[in-house]
């Protein structure tokens, strides 16, 4: 497929101003994931402004460095990962063979910007921000959350998640803003075990203090509840549990979906 896509800039001339470099794409986000140090340690998203696009080329560069559109069709077929979003969105993971843009091979401890480029519309875009590959628990970040359960539907929450050994645990927080709905350093904490996919002994423990619940019911003093559930990944940054438990409020039983973010 790439030999295609060289054949496609290369019939490009200079008059296209392929040196441009476009927003077209966007939001570009890039996740440490392992720690092979290489590049199946890394996870990407991004946002394009092109509905009708559907293939694209990823390209790692050392920091500061900026690749442009002309020079994409004199890069060899490692230092490229080209993936059609049919399927998974416009997000991929890129492959342990990758190099960066000028031939290196991606190491720790080294700085890294992501550029995504459109061979279709022949947009490139600005780098992303830069970042590291480091030797850290594969989940650790921060994650946007949406719970749904008997009583509420489609609720945003937040949470801060640190590793240790196949254990995670975190802050979780009643608000999109990692920040506590009623008063304290946070809304609860979370603690589970991570096997390869499947997280299992999911335990929430809640404590918040003087709020609204369901049907705008306020709940005055401090209301204490627990949860617990198992559940997967859904892909290398999203997470889904399925939960019970209990607090002032009642019975609750359903669903939370966490994805990591950068901020």
């Amino acid at each position: 497929m790439f030999a295609s896509l060289m054949m496609l800039t290369q019939g490009c001339s200079e008059d296209d101003e392929q040196d441009v470099l476009t927003d077209t794409i966007s939001s570009i986000e890039v996740f440490d994931v392992g720690n092979e140090f290489n590049g199946n340690d890394i996870f990407i998203k991004f946002k394009s402004k092109n509905p009708s696009a559907r293939n694209y080329l990823i390209i790692v560069n050392q920091d500061e460095f900026t690749i442009s559109a002309n020079e994409v069709a004199g890069l060899n077929s490692d230092q490229v990962v080209d993936f059609s979003d049919d399927d998974n969105g416009r997000q991929t993971r890129l492959t342990g063979l990758t190099r960066d843009s000028q031939g290196g091979p991606l190491v720790e401890g080294k700085s890294y910007t992501i550029q995504v480029y459109i061979p279709e519309s022949n947009d490139m875009s600005i780098p992303s921000s830069s970042f590291i590959l480091r030797e850290k628990p594969k989940l650790d970040g921060d994650y946007a959350g949406s719970w749904s359960d008997n009583l509420y539907s489609g609720f945003q929450v937040s949470m801060s998640l640190t590793g240790f050994g196949s254990t995670y645990s975190g802050q979780f927080f009643y608000s999109s803003t990692f920040t506590s709905c009623c008063g304290e350093n946070s809304d609860g904490t979370i603690v589970f075990a991570l096997d390869d996919q499947t997280i299992s002994e999911y335990s929430m423990n809640q404590s918040v203090t003087d709020f609204f619940g369901a049907g705008g019911i306020f709940y005055p003093g401090v209301c204490t509840g627990s949860y617990e559930g198992s559940g997967r990944l859904l892909d290398p940054i999203k997470l889904q549990i399925d939960f019970t438990g209990e607090d002032c409020e009642g019975n609750h039983e359903g669903r939370v979906t966490f994805t990591r973010i950068v901020r």
